[in-house]
């Protein structure tokens, strides 16, 4: 073979090993959006839009992880017209479909008319069953739910309606939010005693569990299954997924009864040396008893619900912070603070707000990520603001409303906005 030939081979294999190797997006149009609609007419397809920013982080994000998907590629490639539309240079597409955050998501009907859309991220299986569901070859949420209404109890269709109620929960506003949301607890009230718990041993009802069964009481039937049946569900699933959902059911109720200022959180605290230790022999603090360190915590919540005592709460949270040390983490603050101005329904004394900004300016010196960052703005404007100085909680709102924006979450755009509107003037 000569060496001409030898090159041209190894050109050829190099160039579809590079090809092989770059994950195909979806087949976006070429051709403009009045195009695109002309083109989705004469085929009879629905169109769907993208529409991001170059500058937009979840835009990208999203297009590396769900575009590229190959169900989902090929899907929307054979049954939509796609259109990508970037808002700065598409100005006027953008505001006739008043987009006020990225990515949006767009979905027409083969005429143009709206059918449906989406601002912020979504899973590739939710973003793929839209797609279905628009074009007839997937049956709705409520159409499933209907189902279930109407007396079928399928173990099938009930165990579909509570891993998918998350996905289209989150496309909800308001009261339709709510209603959908406390009928997907029903179902769950509905499914537990139907399955029984035995044959539950499985990482999809596991995931079930972990999403319905939040809030435990005493002598808690499903709790106690997973601690006492702990090992079998080790062996089907992450072992530290199932430690998570001990401890954070046993600590919630523990929390719970200091709130309700009974004392029997008491007796609950005693399983963390009891039947539960395994569990809690995971959680490491080098020279602490977690036994003393969950005291701690709960106890500042009973001064604060029980004895409305602020300055205990405050005093007990900050010796807990020095207990945990190193270990802190800016959840440990961001809970504690959430939790006194919640108790306290927003009104603080000037003492407390001058204290929490001594433990948020702390916390700003760990690595935070990108929501922590927002949350940490969105508390220091709330503490200044509660200080009535409107400079500085203008300055911290301004900076959260930034973060929301690149991390897409336009509802909390919305809600910084609405803050920032409302604030009194210097």
């Amino acid at each position: 073979m000569s060496k001409r030939k030898c090159i041209g081979l190894f050109l050829m294999l190099f160039s579809l090993g590079s090809l092989n190797g770059v994950a195909q997006e979806i087949a976006f149009s070429d051709e403009s959006y009045e195009q695109a609609l002309k083109q989705a007419k004469q085929e009879k397809k629905p169109v769907f839009i993208d529409f991001y920013a170059t500058w937009c982080g979840p835009c990208k994000r999203f297009s590396e992880t769900v575009f590229t998907d190959p169900e989902v590629k090929a899907y929307y490639d054979k049954h939509f017209v796609c259109v990508r539309v970037d808002v700065d240079k598409e100005r006027i597409l953008a505001r006739k479909y008043q987009i006020q955050s990225m990515p949006t998501l767009v979905f027409l009907d083969e005429n143009g008319k709206e059918q449906k859309r989406i601002s912020g991220l979504l899973s590739k299986t939710r973003f793929l069953h839209i797609g279905q569901e628009l074009t007839g070859e997937r049956r709705t949420y409520p159409e499933l739910y209907k189902e279930f209404r109407n007396g079928k109890k399928d173990l099938a269709v009930m165990q579909t309606l509570l891993t998918e109620a998350p996905d289209f929960i989150r496309e909800l506003d308001g009261q339709e939010r709510i209603k959908w949301r406390e009928r997907a607890n029903e179902i769950f009230k509905t499914y537990v005693p139907l399955k029984k718990l035995d044959h539950m041993i499985n990482n999809l009802d596991f995931q079930i569990i972990m999403l319905y069964h939040e809030k435990v009481g005493r002598d808690d039937s499903v709790l106690n299954f997973v601690n006492k049946h702990r090992e079998e569900f080790e062996k089907i699933i992450e072992p530290h997924v199932v430690w998570e959902f001990i401890l954070s059911r046993q600590n919630g109720l523990i929390n719970a009864l200091a709130k309700a200022g009974d004392r029997a959180y008491l007796e609950e605290l005693k399983r963390i040396d009891g039947d539960m230790r395994e569990v809690y022999a995971k959680i490491k603090y080098p020279h602490l008893s977690v036994y003393n360190v969950m005291k701690s915590q709960s106890d500042g919540i009973y001064a604060l619900y029980a004895e409305k005592n602020e300055g205990k709460f405050i005093d007990l949270k900050e010796d807990y912070f020095n207990q945990v040390g190193e270990f802190l983490t800016f959840t440990d603050y961001r809970e504690a603070i959430q939790e006194l101005v919640i108790a306290r329904k927003g009104v603080l004394s000037s003492q407390s707000y001058e204290r929490l900004l001594v433990w948020l300016e702390r916390a700003s010196k760990l690595k935070l990520q990108p929501q922590e960052q927002l949350d940490m703005s969105c508390l220091m404007g709330n503490c200044f603001r509660g200080l009535e100085n409107y400079k500085k909680a203008k300055s911290c709102f301004n900076q959260a409303y930034i973060l929301a924006m690149q991390l897409g979450d336009a509802r909390m755009q919305a809600q910084i906005k609405r803050v920032l509107e409302q604030m009194p003037d210097e």
